[in-house]
């Protein structure tokens, strides 16, 4: 299992509920305790704030208990109703198998946005880049390309606002809320990217080359870089290349 503060440990637990490998009490169990004390919350998206705030609540009133039920109808949530707010969850969040073309896709957007935190970028070629970069985007749920449009949106609004004189008339610290957008950028490609590393993905065929003990090789650009992912999936820091993780048995087992 992930760490008791990374949120893929949610994402882990939807998918040991939807492969019957965990019940609904085991479920909530893990679930709601990890939500309520330990989940940092810095690292999620709007869009995961709702979507598991929605789930936690839910998941705080089950009971498995016919009493509960009968004596207190509408308080207490059953298995059926859990097992809905897991799936609306996944449908909202998990996006469909994403596809190679869109894995590259996604870290140029990371590439793109580095560059213009460190000034060697425009804010007018980020901005067009990324809604050229977005409308290209093919294995991404609605629900995340419509989070990532509203921070494009944002931005091209303080750009344009900048470019007719407009911007001292900004409500706020226009600086601060390009910083914010891109933020929230920068936390939907990840979540995105690390969904698709958490399983196995059957469409590829190449297995990352275990080089020595805490490091892994690519074997296409013979890179090699030190990792203790425990993902099903890693990605070549230099071709982008998706790859097999050849140590995520040895490392769930530790």
């Amino acid at each position: 299992m992930y760490d008791r503060s990374d949120k893929r440990r949610i994402y882990q637990l939807i998918e040991m509920y939807l492969s019957k490998e965990i019940d609904e009490i085991a479920f909530c169990n893990d679930f709601i305790p990890f939500y309520d004390v330990d989940l940092d919350y810095e690292t999620l998206t709007r869009e995961e704030e709702k979507a598991f705030s929605a789930l936690a609540d839910v998941a705080s009133r089950f009971s498995g208990s016919e009493e509960d039920m009968q004596n207190y109808p509408g308080i207490y949530t059953d298995k059926e109703e859990v097992k809905q707010k897991i799936l609306q969850t996944k449908e909202i969040l998990l996006p469909p198998p994403l596809k190679q073309r869109d894995l590259r896709l996604l870290r140029l957007i990371q590439k793109r946005v580095s560059l213009f935190a460190s000034d060697r970028l425009h804010l007018y070629d980020l901005v067009s880049e990324l809604s050229g970069l977005l409308n290209t985007l093919e294995s991404l749920s609605e629900s995340w390309k419509g989070s990532f449009q509203t921070e494009i949106n944002g931005l091209e609004l303080i750009y344009d606002s900048i470019e007719d004189g407009s911007i001292s008339r900004w409500i706020g610290d226009f600086k601060k809320d390009i910083k914010e957008s891109l933020l929230q950028i920068e936390k939907i490609v990840s979540s995105v990217i690390e969904q698709y590393l958490i399983l196995s993905d059957p469409n590829v065929l190449e297995t990352a080359v275990e080089a020595s003990s805490g490091w892994l090789m690519c074997p296409t650009c013979q890179e090699a870089w030190e990792t203790t992912s425990i993902d099903a999936m890693v990605i070549c820091p230099k071709c982008d290349q998706a790859l097999h993780n050849p140590t995520r048995n040895k490392t769930k087992a530790l």
